[in-house]
């Protein structure tokens, strides 16, 4: 936990940085304000290893960096590791910072690039946003759940707080488990295609 929370200052920096403006561009383009990017702690993965620099300079061990996700090793053998970030948006739970999920900001592929499970990320009961939504939640009394990141944010701008994302992945019986702590009042606002429609239903 204490690697991950000084991986997302790192990528907050790197946001800020001059090389994080094609990140902040693309956020900006979307629609993504100052202060949701603030809220939502976002952030910038760099280019090429850079966080892999930063984590070595910072004396983080290297095989817990890649325990807790934030590198993998190489495909192509060897004992190197790869640092495959790109735009970082933490996957908060109860306030603490448990894993990471990616987005290009250009036509790179894949798109989406979210962290490994680990011994604190489990992507099927972790919902994004959660911790931000659960006051509001129980004073409302139900709660919205959206399929990503992008998503949450839109709504939140819009002033609908009381919403929450799954962490690139479908939503299962973990997802139902953890919403049924705060809510048993649930609405799906999935997205409007066929995948979006079989989802919800399922």
């Amino acid at each position: 936990l204490e690697i991950l929370r000084a991986a997302a200052g790192m990528f907050r920096e790197m946001l800020r940085s001059p090389s994080g403006a094609p990140a902040v561009g693309f956020l900006r383009k979307r629609g993504v304000t100052p202060e949701a990017e603030q809220e939502f702690f976002l952030g910038y993965g760099g280019g090429g290893n850079e966080l892999t620099r930063r984590l070595s300079e910072a004396g983080v061990d290297r095989d817990k960096a890649v325990q807790a996700g934030l590198l993998v090793p190489r495909e192509r053998g060897g004992d190197g590791v790869e640092d495959p970030s790109r735009v970082k948006v933490v996957a908060d739970a109860r306030g603490r910072i448990c894993g990471f999920g990616g987005r290009a900001v250009d036509d790179a592929v894949p798109k989406y690039l979210n962290s490994p499970e680990s011994p604190v990320y489990r992507k099927g009961s972790l919902l994004y946003g959660l911790h931000q939504a659960a006051p509001v939640v129980r004073k409302e009394g139900r709660v919205v759940v959206v399929e990503g990141y992008m998503d949450l944010i839109a709504l939140w701008q819009q002033g609908i707080r009381n919403v929450v994302a799954t962490c690139g992945t479908s939503l299962g019986e973990g997802h139902a488990r953890t919403l049924k702590r705060i809510s048993e009042a649930v609405i799906l606002l999935f997205d409007g295609d066929v995948a979006g429609k079989r989802s919800a239903v399922r």
